[in-house]
């Protein structure tokens, strides 16, 4: 090159500047009592933490329903935004687990992670599948009430 002779070169972004989002590991799969009330799952963006983004979660009902049956309730619905503000590199969302009073076998449902934006993606941890353990003893309570009948026992044919 000579004299008085100038390129400009432009970087391109690389290494996911923005981030890849997703559920920690510990996220991915719970088993939890509905006595939990309020459970915190954590959230991680990797790779760079430029600039605001978000991403979209909603949940999908298995044998748990929404909207206050089992879980969330109509100030926490079952779907959202979580925001990553810059340099940001981890979030939280609250489930909400409804304790009621009702005999109950264990019942599953699944938080989803969906449309990132602002740059940022998804990796690979974008389900978290909660199962809310049996509860309010749903097979019946058995048992005796006479204090001269426990400890009895009755050989078996």
């Amino acid at each position: 090159l000579g004299a008085g002779i100038r390129a400009e070169v432009d970087i391109l972004q690389n290494d996911d500047a923005n981030g890849v989002i997703e559920f920690a590991a510990a996220s991915t799969a719970l088993d939890l009592h509905e006595k939990v009330g309020v459970y915190r799952l954590l959230l991680l963006r990797t790779g760079g933490t430029f600039k605001t983004v978000t991403v979209q979660y909603v949940a999908v009902n298995n044998t748990a329903h929404s909207n206050g049956v089992d879980f969330g309730s109509l100030t926490a619905p079952s779907t959202g935004i979580v925001v990553f503000s810059s340099n940001q590199s981890m979030a939280s969302l609250d489930l909400f687990i409804v304790d009621d009073t009702l005999a109950e076998l264990q019942e599953r449902f699944q938080i989803r992670l969906q449309s990132p934006t602002g740059g940022a993606r998804l990796g690979s941890q974008t389900v978290s599948t909660i199962t809310i353990s049996s509860s309010d003893d749903p097979s019946g309570i058995f048992g005796f009430n006479d204090v001269t009948l426990r400890g009895f026992t009755v050989d078996n044919p």
